[in-house]
C-alpha cells in the first residue's frame, strides 16, 4: 500500500502512518493511536466510525460542524481536527478512506456528501470556540461542499440537529429520524439540501470567523451573465442537468454541470481527478462530432471554482423509453393498424439511428452508451439524437474501462473487453426494449429477452420476422444476423409501409 501523504508523518505528534487504501480497520487503529490517553472509545458505526467521549456525555441534540475535503487532504485535515478537538474531549465521528470513495460516488445520497468528519460540542460556547479554531487553521484547505450547512470555509460548516438516532417510520414504514422541539416532542429532523433550521431554534451569533469563500467566482459570474437558468432536470454527485436561455437570443439550451472532487477512485489516474475530467471529454467530442448530425452542438465551456459548466444545444423531442409507450402491445383493445402504425414508425426511427451509429463507427468512435434514455426522436422530421456522450471513446484508446460509465442491459462493456461493436449491441437492446415489455429483472439475461421477442413476434405477424431475428442475435450475439437479417426486416416493413400508403 502506499502511503497518502509523507507530510502527515511530521503533521502528526504520535508519527502514525496512514495508508491510502485504508481499510475501517486501519482507520481504528490510527484513532486509536491519535486518541491514546484521552478517555475516547472508538467505534466503528456502519459507514462511520465514531469516537465517544468518555469524559463528557453526548447531548442528544444541538448545533453540529461538518468538516469535508478531498480525495488527496483529507487526512491531512482529519490530523488538525484531532489536535483541536480532543484536548476538549469532543465527541466526532469520521469516514474510512474507503467510505470517501462511496460518498465521491455518483449516486450517494447528495444530502450527505462532504460530510467526512462530524463534531458534536457540548454547548453552543463550545460550538462557536471550535468553529472559529478550525476555520482558521483550515483555512488554506479546498474540498466539497456540503449542501445542508451554512458554510463558513471551503471544508468547514455547520448544521443544528440531532446528535442521537431517534428512528421514526412514516406511513409506507420507511425510516426517517427524529429530533425534539420546544414542548420536547419528537419532529422530523430535516436533514435536506438548503441548510434548514428549526423554528424553535435561535439563529446563532458565531462572530467573525476565518474565510476562504469567495464573494465572486469570476467564471461562474460570466456565465449566469450570458445564460438564464430556468429549470433543473436532473441531479446527482456528479452535477446537475439544466434548462436554460440565451439571454441575448433567447435560444433554449442545456447546461451539464461536473463538480469538482467528485468521481472517487476511478479518476485517480487522470487530470482533473474527477467528474471534470470525462465533461471535458465531452465537449471535446461534442466538437469533433457534431457534424454528423446525431449529437447536440456544443455552445460554451465554463470553469469555475467549483466545477466545470458544458453548454449544449436543446433537442426537441421525446426519448425512446416514452416512445415505447405508444406500442400497441400495451393496450388489449389494439388493431393491425395500430400494430402497422407503431412497427412502420419504429423502423424509420431505428434505420435512422443505425445509419447514424455507423457514419460515428467508421471515424472511429465508439458512443458506448447508448439507452432508451438518451436517444431523444422528433417525430415531425423522423429526426433522432443523442444526448449523453461522456462515454464515447476512439475505438482503439486505452482507456480504464472503469471511466466509461455504462447503463447495464445495454452495453457490452461490462461481460467483454472488446468495444468496437458496443454501439450495435446498444441499438439492438434499445429495439428489444421498443418491442417487449422489459422488465428490470431481465435486462441482464438476454436469454429471457431472446424468449420475450419469440413470444412477441407471435402477437403480429407484420414484426414476426425482425423479433425472430432479433432473438436470434440476443441468443448468439451474431453480429451478422443483426446487420444483415435485422436490417433488411425493417427496410422490408418501411417497403410495405410505404406502399400501402399509396
Amino acid at each position: 500500500m502506499k502511503i497518502i501523504n509523507k507530510n502527515l508523518v511530521k503533521e502528526n505528534k504520535i508519527g502514525t502512518l496512514f495508508f491510502r487504501n485504508a481499510s475501517s480497520k486501519e482507520m481504528k487503529r490510527f484513532l486509536n493511536q491519535s486518541l491514546k490517553g484521552k478517555n475516547y472509545k472508538v467505534i466503528p458505526n456502519g459507514f462511520f466510525i465514531s469516537c465517544i467521549s468518555k469524559n463528557n456525555e453526548l447531548p442528544v441534540q444541538g448545533w453540529k460542524i461538518h468538516v469535508s475535503g478531498n480525495s488527496t487532504n483529507y487526512l491531512s485535515i482529519l490530523n488538525k481536527v484531532i489536535e483541536t478537538i480532543s484536548p476538549l474531549n469532543i465527541s466526532f465521528k469520521v469516514v474510512p478512506v474507503a467510505s470517501l470513495y462511496v460518498m465521491l460516488s455518483k449516486d450517494f445520497p447528495r444530502e450527505q456528501a462532504g460530510k467526512f468528519i462530524t463534531i458534536y460540542p457540548q454547548n453552543k460556547i463550545q460550538f462557536i470556540t471550535v468553529l472559529r479554531l478550525l476555520s482558521r487553521k483550515l483555512i488554506k484547505y479546498d474540498g466539497i461542499p456540503v449542501l445542508t450547512d451554512n458554510a463558513v470555509t471551503k471544508v468547514v460548516s455547520f448544521r443544528y440537529g440531532a446528535f442521537e438516532k431517534i428512528p421514526l417510520y412514516d406511513t409506507e414504514g420507511d425510516q426517517y429520524y427524529g429530533i425534539y422541539n420546544e414542548k420536547n416532542n419528537v419532529v422530523e429532523d430535516r436533514r435536506e439540501i438548503g441548510c434548514y433550521k428549526p423554528d424553535w431554534v435561535e439563529d446563532i451569533n458565531y462572530g467573525n470567523v476565518s474565510t476562504n469563500i469567495e464573494l465572486e467566482d469570476k467564471s461562474a459570474s460570466k456565465m449566469l451573465r450570458k445564460y438564464n437558468f430556468v429549470n433543473a432536470l436532473q441531479f446527482s454527485n456528479f452535477g446537475g442537468v439544466y434548462e436554460a436561455t440565451d439571454k441575448k437570443t433567447a435560444i433554449p439550451v442545456i447546461v451539464k454541470e461536473a463538480k469538482k472532487y467528485f468521481g472517487g477512485k476511478n479518476f485517480e489516474n487522470v487530470h482533473p481527478q474527477d467528474i471534470r475530467y470525462l465533461r471535458r471529454r465531452e465537449y471535446n467530442f461534442l466538437r469533433e462530432l457534431y457534424s454528423c448530425g446525431f449529437t447536440p452542438k456544443p455552445i460554451d465551456y465554463f470553469k469555475t471554482e467549483a466545477g466545470d459548466y458544458l453548454v449544449e444545444e436543446k433537442i426537441n423531442g421525446i426519448t425512446l423509453h416514452e416512445f415505447k409507450f405508444e406500442n400497441p402491445i400495451y393496450y388489449p383493445n389494439s388493431t393491425n393498424e395500430d400494430y402497422e402504425k407503431y412497427v412502420y414508425k419504429l423502423s424509420n426511427i431505428f434505420l435512422n439511428i443505425y445509419h447514424k451509429i455507423s457514419i460515428i463507427n467508421r471515424k472511429g468512435y465508439v458512443l458506448n452508451d447508448l439507452t432508451p434514455n438518451n436517444i431523444l426522436y422528433d417525430e415531425d422530421q423522423f429526426k433522432v439524437m443523442a444526448i449523453d456522450l461522456e462515454s464515447v471513446t476512439y475505438v482503439d484508446e486505452k482507456i480504464d474501462k472503469k471511466l466509461i460509465y455504462v447503463t447495464p442491459g445495454y452495453s457490452k462493456l461490462l461481460e467483454t473487453k472488446k468495444i468496437d461493436d458496443n454501439d450495435l449491441f446498444s441499438w439492438a437492446a434499445c429495439l428489444a426494449d421498443c418491442l417487449i415489455s422489459r422488465a428490470q429483472l431481465i435486462t441482464l439475461d438476454r436469454q429471457i429477452i431472446s424468449k420475450s421477442l419469440k413470444f412477441c413476434g407471435s402477437l403480429y405477424g407484420g414484426w414476426l420476422e425482425l423479433c425472430g431475428h432479433l432473438s436470434d442475435y440476443f441468443a448468439n450475439y451474431n453480429s451478422e444476423i443483426l446487420t444483415k437479417q435485422v436490417i433488411n426486416d425493417l427496410e422490408l416493413i418501411i417497403r410495405k409501409g410505404n406502399y400501402a400508403s399509396q
